[in-house]
């Protein structure tokens, strides 16, 4: 096909957008550069803003927008090939690839299918059901692994789609959303070990009796489990079914079909239980939980597993990994260039001598924007200790502030803003409109939520 049969057969509506995806960082590049908006964050804003928009208006696929991030950052020169590529030498990257993998084998042998088909029987075969299904297993998942469920969820969200024979559409939103909401909605509640880490520092900077545990995090936390659920009673109004589910005669007679559990099926299950197993003790031990989801997925190699050949892993989507590593990117490239720094020193003053209310709103509205340009633990990274500190001379606990951009930091608006939301997405049964639309409400309710249920609760048990 020739160039301008391409260009013909484009719509008046993708051109449009085409026009503006290189409008808006063409006018960033032109601006005039100064002390604090140097050359090098114009670039980087401008690479960063095409990239969002071809994301956003769905004009190409991920991995050309990966590789463009990656392109555009070190040919750019506004930061070092160490830096622009570092998401490679982190945990993220390979725990998405081995998750892909682990998601192709368990499709691969079958048992994905029957997991979901059983569940399915034994939820129920409604549409809500299910999605309520996915749900607690996902919050229950996150309770169990420290809040790693985002890793473990969309494969089995992936299963119920196959196993319903739908493709991408508001049921296949509906599903993956239900799984991310209570995978997303256990990160609210449950301790992270590293994220902790990062917001008892900084809190440390300020009151140095400050810590976080996994009984305190709950114990402050907890009451954001109601947002979870008014998450997902938005997602059943928003998202109705359009055609219904098929009747439980049709997925027994499903179960039927495929007979006897296979000797692969089995030992890929005891795969799955091992993984799980693996991120519940380490959630308690301190081990580190992203080394059981690089290591095990691949033990279905051993000698004697024979759960799938090994062009499995020929099948794998490795554009996925590599899109996530660009979004990745986009956090290390902006810490490079001190963004965070920049934001921190910008609303100082605003928040300096401000009210409780409306400093804390300050910094809800920085995370949630800052978070457009870094990734969460970037985020906390660069501002958790420069905003205890000013949150501190207004009498305000350095705990409540980190807590606060925490929940604010869980949520997303565009997919690459977080890497739990992102895997939901890459697996590709998530239309971008539906997500920003969807997510873009949530994020309006979270703020009314926080500062209605949350806030207040805090003042009650005395750490606000």
């Amino acid at each position: 096909m020739t160039a301008s049969a391409t260009t013909e057969k484009m719509s008046t509506n993708t051109i449009i957008k085409w026009v503006i995806a290189f409008i808006i960082p063409i006018i960033l590049l032109l601006l005039p550069p100064g002390e604090i908006l140097t050359k090098g964050i114009y670039i980087f804003l401008a690479i960063t803003l095409f990239a969002i928009l071809l994301i956003a208006f769905e004009l190409t696929d991920s991995l050309v927008v990966g590789i463009i991030l990656f392109t555009g950052y070190y040919v750019s020169g506004i930061a070092p090939a160490a830096t622009v590529f570092a998401p490679w030498a982190s945990t993220a990257v390979w725990v998405t690839i081995a998750v892909l993998f682990m998601a192709t084998m368990l499709d691969e042998c079958g048992v994905l299918r029957r997991i979901a088909v059983v569940s399915i029987l034994k939820i129920g075969c409604s549409y809500k059901r299910t999605l309520w299904g996915l749900w607690f297993a996902a919050l229950v998942i996150g309770f169990l692994t420290s809040s790693q469920a985002q890793y473990i969820m969309p494969p089995f969200c992936l299963g119920v789609c196959k196993a319903l024979n739908i493709k991408k559409g508001r049921e296949t939103f509906g599903i993956f959303m239900a799984g991310g909401i209570g995978a997303m909605g256990a990160m609210d509640i449950v301790y992270n070990p590293v994220l902790a880490s990062v917001m008892e520092q900084a809190c440390q900077m300020v009151d140095p009796s400050i810590t976080i545990t996994y009984v305190s995090f709950l114990a402050h936390n907890w009451p954001m489990i109601g947002f979870s659920f008014i998450s997902m009673f938005l997602l059943q109004f928003m998202y109705k079914s359009e055609k219904g589910f098929d009747s439980s005669e049709y997925f027994e007679r499903e179960l039927e079909k495929m007979g006897e559990m296979r000797a692969s099926e089995k030992k890929a299950l005891i795969l799955v239980v091992v993984l799980i197993g693996y991120a519940c003790v380490a959630a308690f031990t301190g081990l580190p939980s992203a080394n059981g989801f690089m290591i095990i997925p691949w033990l279905a190699f051993l000698p004697g597993m024979n759960i799938v050949k090994t062009d499995a892993i020929r099948k794998v989507n490795y554009s996925i990994a590599i899109f996530v590593a660009a979004c990745l990117s986009i956090g290390s490239v902006g810490g490079y260039l001190n963004i965070g720094t920049l934001l921190a020193d910008s609303v100082a003053p605003y928040i300096a001598g401000a009210s409780t209310n409306v400093a804390l709103l300050g910094v809800y509205l920085t995370a949630l924007v800052t978070n457009f340009l870094l990734t969460p633990l970037a985020v906390l990274a660069a501002l958790a200790a420069p905003i205890s500190t000013i949150v501190g001379t207004l009498g305000i606990s350095p705990l409540t502030t980190n807590y606060l951009m925490l929940a604010n930091l869980n949520q997303a608006i565009l997919p690459y803003e977080n890497a739990g939301w992102l895997l939901f997405y890459s697996f590709g049964f998530i239309k971008i409109k539906d997500f920003v639309k969807f997510m873009s409400l949530r994020m309006v309710i979270h703020l009314i939520y926080c500062f209605i249920i949350l806030l207040p609760y805090w003042r009650i048990i005395g750490i606000l």
